[in-house]
């Protein structure tokens, strides 16, 4: 089955899905304090409803109290700023009351009913006033039923609502405190769920996705080991995430470089049977164009006038070069197939500089260049004829490089069981960026002020692989008017 989510949605997915348990547990939490506050505000109401009840059942017992017996209504009759005040404070305790009790239908109910009993209470406390002094018989008659119209009013107030009202909010205040202990739990117990949850989820998801990235990238990273050790790769990886499209564009990019390697090795192979053909095919003819120059040079079939023999000078030194390339192409051929062999031994470097010396003497001065050979009283191991070779390319390529008037040296030092041949030009110089181009097969460095020198770029290309068999190194240090330094180095004998 081909993934649908993208790498990038899985991790979102991680990221979210956590958040989204998270938040359904903050808004169950939100509702839950909610109800919390809800408790505690209907318990703090339920218990100032309670204080305004005793409040008034306080002035009723007050009341009752101060008309308990004569003396005391006596008293209280000629105190009228008492009444005054017991009067006001009743009428303030049953406002507070009636907004606590606004949205509480049954308790307005009893609200209402004990205010109007209180307002009787009071009507009949100013009447009793106003007999109590009165001395006739049925003025005492009076007083006698207003007592008992005075308790009933009392007992109307305390015992038929206010008793059993306060005794209900004092109820309800301690189920809001019980239901707020609940509640808290709740929250707390949400919050340790909600922790536990969202770790569980985070592990489950992060274990999923990087289980299933892991083994993914695991196979991509197995596909370059076997692209490396030329193993065919595994199958691609379906879907259309980051991975798959990743592991799609190796194998395409796999199966261009094989394509790119195969159709360098048929380009290689051409190249060599060409090399080898046009070898084959040159050097007979060249042997037999060098026999009959020098047939011809000899005068044993004819003889030649002066500018004859110019021109056999000059096809003679055609075929040479002819030659040289030729075996060039011969030496290449077999150093990429390893079958070039070395003929070991002691070689004297000061006899090799001669040796150059006496070959390139006529090169350089025909070029008018001087040639300064340093001592060099170094004895190496090597191929000599391959060393030989490799001094006459580098001093060559110096002085077909030098300006007239100019010096080529040529020195020698040993160091770290190595002796280092140093081949200086007081040449132009090569640019920085071509440096590493210059030991590269058929590669010819152009003059900066003209075209590419003469020759067949292969000199360097073979300098460079005569020095790797006999196992060192070669370098080029130039720069751009301050001329050119050929080093390499051979193990010291």
């Amino acid at each position: 089955m081909r993934p649908r989510l993208s790498v990038s949605a899985k991790v979102i997915l991680l990221v979210l899905l956590p958040l989204c348990v998270q938040l359904a547990f903050l808004i169950e939490m939100a509702c839950l304090q909610r109800g919390a506050e809800e408790e505690l505000r209907q318990s703090v109401k339920a218990k100032k409803t309670t204080e305004a009840l005793n409040s008034i059942s306080g002035d009723v017992f007050d009341i009752a109290s101060r008309f308990s017996t004569h003396e005391k209504i006596e008293e209280f009759a000629a105190d009228d700023e008492q009444y005054q005040e017991l009067w006001k404070r009743s009428r303030d305790h049953y406002a507070e009351l009636k907004k606590l009790a606004a949205d509480n239908a049954e308790l307005y109910t009893i609200v209402l009913a004990s205010e109007r009993a209180c307002s009787n209470l009071f009507a009949l406390v100013h009447e009793l006033k106003d007999v109590i002094g009165d001395t006739r018989p049925t003025a005492q008659l009076h007083r006698k039923m207003l007592w008992r119209k005075m308790r009933k009013e009392v007992k109307e107030i305390l015992y038929v609502g206010l008793v059993q009202a306060a005794e209900k909010q004092k109820k309800a205040a301690q189920a809001s405190m019980e239901r707020q202990t609940e509640l808290r739990e709740l929250l707390q117990q949400s919050a340790v769920a909600m922790g536990i949850v969202n770790v569980v989820l985070a592990l489950i998801l992060a274990v999923y996705l990087t289980r299933s990235i892991s083994r993914r990238l695991a196979i991509l990273n197995d596909n370059t080991y076997r692209f490396a050790s030329g193993v065919p790769l595994n199958p691609v990886l379906s879907g259309a995430d980051e991975i798959a499209r990743l592991d799609q564009t190796f194998h395409k990019m796999a199966e261009e470089l094989d394509e790119a390697t195969r159709k360098e090795r048929e380009a290689q192979m051409l190249r060599k049977q060409m090399v080898a053909m046009i070898t084959h095919d040159l050097r007979t003819p060249l042997s037999t164009l060098g026999n009959i120059m020098e047939f011809l040079t000899n005068g044993a079939h004819a003889q030649l006038d002066e500018k004859g023999r110019g021109y056999i000078d000059i096809g003679k030194r055609n075929v040479n070069r002819m030659s040289a390339l030729v075996n060039d192409l011969l030496d290449i051929e077999r150093i990429d197939a390893g079958q070039m062999e070395l003929q070991r031994g002691k070689i004297l470097l000061d006899e090799s500089f001669d040796a150059c010396a006496a070959n390139l003497a006529p090169l350089a001065e025909a070029k008018g260049v001087a040639l300064k050979f340093e001592p060099a009283r170094f004895v190496v191991s090597g191929d000599e004829e391959k060393i030989d070779r490799v001094l006459v390319n580098l001093i060559a390529n110096a002085i077909k490089f030098s300006p007239e008037g100019a010096q080529v040296n040529v020195s020698a030092a040993q160091q770290d069981g190595v002796v280092c041949v140093t081949v200086q030009d007081q040449g132009k110089g090569i640019p920085q960026d071509k440096l590493e181009d210059v030991f590269k097969i058929f590669h010819r460095v152009k003059d900066e002020t003209s075209d590419e020198m003469p020759g067949s770029g292969l000199g360097l290309s073979i300098c460079k692989s005569f020095v790797e068999l006999h196992g060192g190194k070669i370098w080029v240090e130039s720069a751009p008017g301050a001329g050119t330094k050929f080093i390499f180095t051979l193990p010291s004998a």
